[in-house]
C-alpha cells in the first residue's frame, strides 16, 4: 500500500485502493488529506463568505458536502423553482459550523450548489 505526506498536518496517511484516494491535490502537487480539506473549506467559507460545494439526497432530507464528504451540513429548508436555461433550480438554506445562515442554488441536474452566507 502507498502513503502520501499531508501538505498541511505534515502526516503519513495511506493512499486508500477504492473510493477515492484520501487527498486532494492543490496547486498541481500539494496532496492534502480529507481531513485537512475540511479545514481548509471551512476557512474559505468563513473568509470569503462564498463556496461552491455539493447538494446530496439523503434519507432525511439533503446535506451540503465538500468533495470528500469530510465538511457537511444539513439542509434546513429548500424551495424547488424553474430556471430559463437549465430548466430547474432549487433553493437551500442551512446553517455552518459557526451558526451562520447559508443559502445555496443549484441548477439543473448538476450536483454543484452555489452557496453564500446570508445576513
Amino acid at each position: 500500500m502507498s502513503n502520501f505526506i499531508c501538505t498541511d498536518c505534515h502526516e503519513i496517511k495511506p493512499i486508500q485502493p477504492a473510493g477515492g484516494t484520501g487527498y486532494g491535490v492543490y496547486g498541481g502537487k500539494a496532496k492534502v488529506c480529507d481531513a485537512c480539506c475540511a479545514k481548509r473549506d471551512r476557512e474559505e467559507m468563513h473568509c470569503f463568505g462564498r463556496a461552491v460545494f455539493y447538494l446530496v439526497k439523503t434519507a432525511s432530507g439533503y446535506d451540503i458536502t465538500n468533495w470528500p464528504g469530510t465538511l457537511r451540513f444539513t439542509v434546513r429548508n429548500r424551495k424547488v423553482g424553474r430556471h430559463n436555461i437549465a430548466g430547474s433550480r432549487l433553493d437551500v438554506w442551512f446553517r455552518d459550523s459557526d451558526n451562520q445562515n447559508w443559502h445555496g442554488v443549484q441548477y439543473g441536474d448538476s450536483q454543484l450548489c452555489h452557496c453564500k452566507r446570508v445576513a
